[in-house]
């Protein structure tokens, strides 16, 4: 995977991290819109396993694994140079 596919996944990630609360509002209502959130921190900071088990059965289509994963794929967070201008959300990202 090229540096580019990695920034882009990166982002969408981060956008889907952004857009969490508002799936859950629009989706199952096992979840609380935080829960929802915690999910995509875990896959996306962490790569965490049973996160991403768990959402790809959340988002409970025919791309949820593979969307799952994509996000896993680009979850070292520790790298990346989009966060660089934003501290306090790295910072509260890492930490969650």
């Amino acid at each position: 995977m090229s540096a580019r596919e990695v920034t882009a996944l990166k982002r969408l990630g981060l956008a889907a991290l952004l857009l969490a609360p508002v799936t859950a509002l629009a989706s199952a209502p096992a979840l609380t819109p935080g829960q929802v959130f915690d999910l995509y921190a875990q896959v996306i900071v962490h790569g965490d396993a049973a996160a991403q088990a768990t959402l790809a059965r959340y988002l409970d289509t025919d791309q949820g694994p593979a969307f799952a994963a994509a996000l896993a794929a680009a979850s070292d967070l520790d790298e990346a140079p989009e966060l660089a201008d934003w501290p306090k959300a790295a910072a509260a990202l890492r930490k969650r």
